[in-house]
């Protein structure tokens, strides 16, 4: 089974160019989407968002990228975030390719960090950071297209 990397943005691919050292690689995200359902099965009404929880693994230098969660979780505006699969750069750092991804917007509703002792003495990357955002829109990119949608909450 291959390895599969995700790293983590808080820009929208779609937009700007980003750049490889803007990164934070993944340890865990989930998210869950909701739509009712009459008797018989069929959807109807709106597809409402949920909540995006990402984890990641921060070193002493992460301190620029905690900083910019502290900011987004003040904000009363929605924030725009890409996670992207398998991810590669050109030679001046700089997106070059990936093999999918997800934007996504919505609100910074919950930011917790956790320190490991343990991770420091042995060399690893030690404060793990977990980000819930409120989904308001979410966009799919694949190499056959992209597939948009937008969430009422």
């Amino acid at each position: 089974m291959a390895n599969i990397k995700v790293e983590l943005f808080t820009d929208s691919v779609l937009e700007q160019s980003l750049k490889q050292a803007d990164g934070i690689v993944v340890r865990h995200y989930n998210y869950a989407l909701q739509r009712s359902r009459n008797d018989n099965g069929e959807p109807y009404g709106p597809s409402s968002g949920g909540l995006l929880t990402v984890e990641v693994a921060l070193g002493s230098s992460g301190g620029v990228q905690i900083k910019e969660f502290y900011e987004r979780i003040k904000q009363s505006c929605s924030s725009t975030f890409s996670l992207l699969f398998n991810d590669l750069y050109d030679a001046h750092g700089y997106l070059d390719s990936y093999d999918g991804g997800i934007v996504f917007e919505g609100y910074v509703v919950s930011l917790g960090e956790t320190f490991m002792r343990e991770a420091v003495e042995a060399g690893e990357k030690h404060i793990i950071l977990t980000l819930k955002v409120l989904i308001t829109s979410m966009t799919c990119l694949g190499t056959a297209g992209n597939l948009n949608c937008v969430f009422s909450n």
